[in-house]
């Protein structure tokens, strides 16, 4: 099995060398990935902009809910250290993170092809300008 991955890989020109500089481009397009649905998130806000046609059609049961996660998040306020003053920025920090951890999950069969095709196109990006490089220099 691993001498058919090997053979695999070098046909289409991948060595050993270049498995630490893929583990390091798919690692980087992971963060990038997260930190671009946080901010998203942060900016546009999705929990709450569902929550305005709910609270229209369902305003006591929206009450209700909300009540429960204040109760809750009252919780992790406090274990968070938390401060009244710039308390609605963290808090928003937090949940823009929750939206994002649900729709990062939600959109992984895309983003982990999607990560591995970007690091095979990368690794070969730069395996062709290094060797423009030496050429040139030849």
């Amino acid at each position: 099995m691993l001498d058919k991955t090997k053979a695999y890989f070098f046909e289409r020109g991948l060595t050993l060398i270049d498995i630490p500089k893929a583990a390091i481009i798919h690692e980087a397009l992971g963060l990038t990935i997260l930190l671009t649905f946080w901010a998203s998130c942060y900016l546009i806000r999705p929990s709450h902009r569902l929550l305005i046609p709910l609270r229209r059609k369902y305003p006591n049961f929206i009450a209700s809910v909300s009540q429960k996660f204040e109760k809750n998040f009252n919780k992790y306020r406090e274990k968070l250290k938390i401060s009244s003053k710039n308390r609605l920025d963290n808090e928003r920090l937090l949940i823009s993170l929750g939206e994002s951890l649900v729709f990062r999950n939600m959109l992984r069969p895309i983003t982990i092809p999607f990560k591995l095709y970007a690091t095979w196109k990368i690794i070969f990006f730069l395996k062709n300008t290094k060797k423009l490089e030496e050429n040139e220099k030849n």
